[in-house]
C-alpha cells in the first residue's frame, strides 16, 4: 500500500557496515538513553538504510536505528539527532526473522517498480518495527518495510501513436 509517513525528529545510533551485522544492541543503548531523558513510551523504533547494497561496498553501508523522539535535542555521546522528512512510502509488512528482510526486499523492490501510478524514487529504505523492544533473536517480528516513492499518476504519459 501506498502510505504518507510523518515528519519525526528521531534519536539514532549509526552502524557502518552490512546490513547483515547491525546488532539490536544500538537499540538497548537507544532505550536506555530514553530512560534516562524520562521519555515516555510506547516507543517508535525506525531503521534506516541509506545505501543500496547493490551499489555500495558491503563496509561502507550505512543504517541509522533510531526512535521517534518528541523534539530536537543535543546530541550526546553516540546518540545523534536527525530529522525524517516523511512522504510517501510504498510499505510492505514483513512477518519473520530479521536474518529474512534480504529476501523480502528481493521480492518487495520488483513489485514498487510494477506500481503504474507510483514511481520508486530510491533510498532511504525505512523499516518500522512493530514491537516493543528489537530483537533479532526472535523468529517472529513484524517489519514495516517502506519504500519512498512520488505520485506520478498526473505526470506518467505513455507515447502512443
Amino acid at each position: 500500500t501506498i502510505r504518507r509517513l510523518h515528519r519525526a525528529h528521531l534519536a539514532f545510533i549509526r552502524h557502518v557496515g552490512p546490513y547483515e551485522t547491525v546488532p539490536d544492541t544500538l537499540f538497548d543503548a537507544l532505550e536506555d538513553w530514553a530512560t534516562i531523558q524520562g521519555l515516555a513510551g510506547p516507543r517508535i523504533w525506525i531503521g534506516i538504510g541509506h545505501d543500496a547494497p547493490s551499489t555500495t561496498r558491503p563496509e561502507h553501508l550505512r543504517f541509522d536505528a533510531a526512535l521517534v523522539v518528541p523534539s530536537a535535542f543535543a546530541p550526546t555521546g553516540t546518540i545523534g539527532h536527525q530529522v525524517f522528512e516523511g512522504g510517501a512510502f510504498a510499505v510492505t509488512t514483513h512477518a519473520g526473522p530479521f536474518a529474512t528482510l534480504p529476501a523480502a526486499y528481493a521480492t518487495i523492490f520488483p513489485r514498487v517498480m510494477q506500481l503504474r501510478k507510483h514511481r520508486l524514487i530510491g533510498l532511504p529504505a525505512v523499516e518500522i518495527y512493530q514491537t516493543a523492544r528489537v530483537n533479532a533473536r526472535l523468529q517472529l517480528n513484524v517489519t514495516d518495510i517502506c519504500l519512498p516513492v512520488v505520485d506520478c499518476s498526473s505526470r506518467c504519459v505513455t507515447m502512443s501513436r
